[in-house]
């Protein structure tokens, strides 16, 4: 599938409100509970039958979640899943360190 095409069906789909914030939250929430550490496989129709959906809304509620940065998925009967407390971190996406206290420097003591 193309990023255009991705893109047109995501948004197509939220046009229909489907799938809806609970079902996705649903899905991350099946998907957290079979976390261990790093990635891990599952196969896709065990996952559909225990959340009771059809292929089609498990498809949407996961690329929702891959589009949003919160999983890596590699699609197929058996799907390799990595949750995004997971994904590797360099220097450059690494979270900025704030700090509420005043700075101390050799000018604001002048």
């Amino acid at each position: 599938m193309s990023a255009a095409a991705e893109e047109w069906a995501v948004r197509a789909a939220d046009a229909l409100v489907w799938p809806d914030p609970c079902l996705r939250r649903q899905v991350l929430l099946a998907l957290a509970a079979r976390h261990v550490g790093g990635a891990f496989q599952l196969v896709f129709a065990e996952l559909a039958d225990h959340l009771e959906l059809n292929a089609i809304s498990l498809w949407m509620a996961l690329m929702e979640l891959r589009r949003k940065g919160l999983i890596d998925a590699r699609f197929g009967p058996v799907m390799t899943i990595t949750l995004a407390i997971d994904f590797p971190t360099d220097e450059l996406n690494q979270p900025a360190e704030v700090s509420a206290l005043p700075r101390m420097s050799m000018e604001g003591a002048e």
